[in-house]
């Protein structure tokens, strides 16, 4: 009875001690965790990024319509010029109608909660957090953070100007071949069918 009351009693302690004694290291962590992302911007850089992406976006639609889908002999410049017009109207509502929705019903706050504090937490210790915050908050640090936003847009700026058009010319020269392959062999099946159907052997 007695080494039972000894054992429950030790027992009690051991779970108390970090209640009653030892550091919360998970509060800790993960208020430095919420300072480093307030201090590198990191959730502002996460909606500032979808922004930018939706732009993008638009942007690649735009060169991607070919000047083919609105030709027509049966049309002049300018009724060709108002079916372009109407056709970036209709995008821009789309997006925008996106963008609405997403800003209502998408959390940000509530995703740095559940995935960056987590990403954090997995792949920094807290002697590490606490050496990034003073990081960023140096003056090279403070530069870092100002400038990130830039240098990434500067990129994606780089990449569209020199890269997408190239891109795009392999994709729309790959989407050709295979548009071409397949109307050859949609207008041999239907040759095919028709001789069947009118009783006329086919060449082959």
């Amino acid at each position: 009875m007695r080494k039972s009351l000894i054992f429950t009693t030790i027992a009690s302690v051991l779970i108390l001690l970090p209640v009653i004694g030892l550091p919360q290291t998970p509060d800790t962590k993960r208020k430095l965790i919420a300072e480093l992302i307030e201090v590198t911007g990191a959730l502002t850089n996460i909606e500032s990024d979808f922004r930018k992406g939706i732009e993008e976006q638009k942007r690649v639609m735009d060169s991607a319509l070919p000047d083919d889908l609105f030709a027509s002999d049966d049309l002049t410049e300018a009724e060709r010029q108002e079916r372009r017009e109407k056709a970036t109207a209709d995008r821009n509502r789309m997006f925008d109608l996106m963008i609405d929705r997403i800003e209502k019903e998408i959390d940000f706050k509530g995703f740095a909660e559940k995935s960056l504090y987590n990403i954090y937490d997995k792949h920094y210790t807290e002697q590490e957090l606490k050496e990034l915050i003073s990081f960023y908050q140096t003056p090279i640090g403070k530069k870092v953070v100002a400038v990130s936003p830039l240098i990434q847009s500067e990129t994606m700026n780089a990449f569209a100007g020199e890269l997408l058009p190239a891109l795009m010319k392999i994709i729309k020269e790959v989407m050709d071949i295979e548009l071409k392959e397949r109307k050859e062999k949609l207008d041999n099946e239907l040759d095919l069918d028709g001789e069947v159907f009118s009783g006329r052997p086919s060449n082959q």
